[in-house]
């Protein structure tokens, strides 16, 4: 598995559209990656938010990164966020899950 971390902190005026705009992505990830797991937290009540992703191999993450929806999800927050988009590389320690 490829484990990922995005985070961002959007503008004070795009706190009414973030959530909605959120949850059609990750809709849209469940749809058409149904093995790619995608969860996404809101740090605290503020604007910052935090996306957890793994992906069963090197092609699943290439597809999701080339998807329509992907570059649209990111353009769309990209030009909303006071912090910019930052993604980094997990690498698992321990699970309680199998």
């Amino acid at each position: 598995m490829i484990h990922k971390m995005a985070r961002y902190k959007v503008k004070e005026h795009w706190m009414d559209q973030v959530i909605p705009v959120i949850e059609e992505f990750v809709d849209l990830v469940g749809q058409r990656e149904p093995a790619t797991s995608y969860v996404v937290f809101r740090k605290g009540a503020g604007r910052e938010f935090v996306h957890f992703m793994s992906f069963p191999d090197t092609e699943s993450l290439e597809a999701h990164l080339s998807a329509r929806y992907t570059r649209r999800f990111m353009a769309r927050i990209s030009q909303n966020c006071e912090m910019q988009p930052e993604i980094a590389d997990l690498i698992s320690i321990a699970s309680s899950m199998e």
